[in-house]
């Protein structure tokens, strides 16, 4: 059986379409990858994922952006207009946005000093931050409860004993 160039080129839209959703939904690269064979990705648009945390550093039209994959935290050097979109920041309080940063990755970033870093072109929020509760323990209460009383009976001890007998 015989294809025209109207079956070719749906065959070949098809096979593109493949390759693109592929690539599309690569898994991002990890920091001990970066770290481990940095010179493999130099140079090259990956995509990497994590939480923001630390502090952001705006610097004119730039900001370092410190992102967390669980392992390690690389430096994001994005524009403003993206560090903007990040609401929330991990620390011991808050859980940072979850991000998906696509750009240049540079073992040896001559712009910055020979440090390892991600030329961000685009940051994505893959999830929103939140402020982390902790609950309060009843066992805690009842330890402060006991060691209070326990203080106040050495003091109490400690009181009579100095005053002595009247």
């Amino acid at each position: 059986m015989k294809q025209g160039p109207k079956g070719l080129a749906v065959g070949l839209a098809f096979l593109f379409q493949f390759i693109f959703i592929a690539t599309a939904f690569a898994a991002p690269v990890s920091s001990r990858d970066l770290l481990e064979s940095g010179s493999k990705y130099q140079g090259q648009l990956i995509e990497y994922e994590g939480e923001v945390v630390g502090d952001l550093m705006q610097r004119g039209e730039y900001a370092w952006v410190p992102i967390s994959d669980g392992l390690n935290t690389i430096g994001v050097w994005a524009p403003s207009s993206c560090a903007k979109k990040i609401k929330y920041i991990g620390s011991y309080r808050y859980r940072g946005d979850r991000v998906r940063v696509s750009g240049i990755f540079h073992d040896i970033c001559r712009d910055h000093g020979g440090d390892l870093d991600i030329h961000a072109k685009r940051l994505d929020i893959i999830e929103r931050g939140r402020r982390i509760f902790y609950p309060l323990e009843l066992s805690r209460f009842v330890g402060v409860g006991i060691l209070g009383l326990f203080a106040l009976l050495l003091y109490l001890l400690n009181h009579f004993r100095m005053r002595g007998p009247s």
